[in-house]
């Protein structure tokens, strides 16, 4: 029981309890005939204060918000044990699974009029050695309470919602569509398990090349933006969202059930004339989308995305490109609720390039111009039902080349990097 809710129950108590005195007192009175003055005072002195002390407790006790707007508290955990091996080095940590990081959510909404209706959404990020941070020399990565979403909208059943704030950009989750039920532990995001782990040499020295240097698949993030989503129709939903001075984009999502079928489908593009690029403005144009496809009865599914991004103020260098596939089944075999199997393929192209190959070549000369990166892996989910919870493992295989030139441009030989393997093993709880 609430704060409020126990004082309000109790000075209502003590209301009832002082009406009933109060007119316990003026039977008494009446039966001894005593004086009429006496019971009025008592009657209207008596009850009166009480009442104003009981008006007084419930304006002061603590209470939800306004009464008119709704507050919904949710959220979920993710951790797990994250192993890992370089080629030379292994270990296991226990982290947050950084492709969902835990989190709490606040959010609500009220009725302006029929048909219209204004909310916010505030979430907050759990980062306890997120895996996507970890690497070979710090198990401990960052711990910290982040802010997810902070923002406000208002929504017309027929207009469509106007969103502003601290907020997801239209284009975020282009590329991350998946109805196969093993987007927490793996999907097209692919350093979101490793990202912060360094590449090692094949002489055994770590390159400075991180795992989330040559992954990327090229997605929207949260901004300080303004964003309009369309209503649904037939399925889709046009958005389109700008902000941070020079960056804005826009998307079109799909989701539908087709008899047997679920599909679910997005696409979207994206200008960034904001980032830092060297003292100079960054220029970026991506785009990028995945669909998802699921057959209900057998619990067959396919997921595939891709996309690329220009850098237009980047002369020479070569657009970035990226392709990643996951087939499986989602299927109830036992009454704990589904389980979904699933194996995946990804092949990322040119996302890394540096002018100062010092690190990998030993020699300041020297650039890398390009990389070429694949990932495979597999694994299993358990969804249990009963306790709004995932138990997952999936194991994943990165192999990297990267693209070395001379200071003449010429292309030298680029020392080999070792494979690295990581197996991810945990589980998600949602309240």
């Amino acid at each position: 029981m609430s704060y409020r809710q126990t004082m309000v129950r109790q000075s209502k108590a003590w209301g009832h309890a002082a009406a009933g005195l109060c007119a316990l007192a003026g039977l008494s009175v009446m039966t001894l005939s005593s004086s009429s003055a006496l019971a009025a005072d008592l009657g209207g002195d008596c009850c009166a204060d009480l009442e104003e002390r009981v008006a007084t407790l419930e304006a002061t006790a603590a209470r939800k918000g306004n009464r008119k707007v709704s507050l919904t508290v949710s959220g979920w955990m993710n951790q797990n044990i994250l192993v890992w091996d370089d080629g030379d080095e292994s270990d296991a940590y226990v982290t947050s699974n950084g492709n969902d990081l835990g989190a709490i959510n606040f959010s609500g909404e009220a009725k302006i009029r029929p048909g219209w209706t204004a909310g916010y959404e505030i979430e907050l990020e759990i980062v306890a050695a997120g895996s996507d941070g970890v690497d070979q020399t710090n198990d401990d990565g960052d711990t910290a309470i982040e802010l997810a979403q902070s923002a406000m909208f208002i929504e017309s059943e027929q207009y469509g919602r106007v969103t502003w704030g601290f907020a997801d950009q239209s284009s975020d989750g282009a590329p991350e569509m998946d109805l196969s039920g093993t987007e927490n532990v793996a999907y097209s995001a692919v350093p979101d398990v490793a990202g912060g782990f360094q590449l090692r040499l094949s002489n055994g020295a770590l390159s400075g090349v991180t795992i989330g240097d040559v992954f990327d698949n090229l997605n929207g993030d949260t901004f300080n933006i303004i964003r309009y989503e369309t209503p649904t129709i037939a399925g889709f939903v046009l958005s389109a969202s700008w902000g941070e001075d020079d960056m804005w984009d826009v998307a079109l999502a799909y989701e539908k059930e087709l008899g047997e079928f679920e599909v679910a489908a997005g696409i979207a593009y994206r200008e960034n004339r904001d980032g830092d690029n060297g003292g100079a403005k960054e220029s970026l144009d991506t785009l990028n989308g995945s669909i998802s496809v699921l057959h209900n009865p057998t619990g067959l599914n396919f997921t595939f995305a891709a996309g690329q991004r220009d850098f237009n103020n980047e002369p020479g260098r070569d657009e970035a490109t990226f392709y990643y596939f996951k087939g499986g089944i989602l299927k109830q075999y036992n009454s704990l609720g589904k389980t979904a199997i699933y194996g995946e393929f990804g092949q990322f192209d040119d996302i890394f390039a540096t002018d100062d190959a010092s690190g990998i070549t030993g020699n300041a000369m020297h650039s890398v111009t390009g990389s070429e990166a694949q990932v495979f892996g597999f694994g299993i989910v358990q969804h249990i039902d009963a306790a709004e919870m995932q138990l997952y493992v999936g194991y994943r295989h990165y192999e990297v080349d990267l693209d070395v030139v001379d200071g003449a441009g010429n292309a030298v030989a680029a020392p080999g990097l070792e494979d690295f393997y990581t197996i991810m093993a945990g589980a998600r709880i949602d309240f």
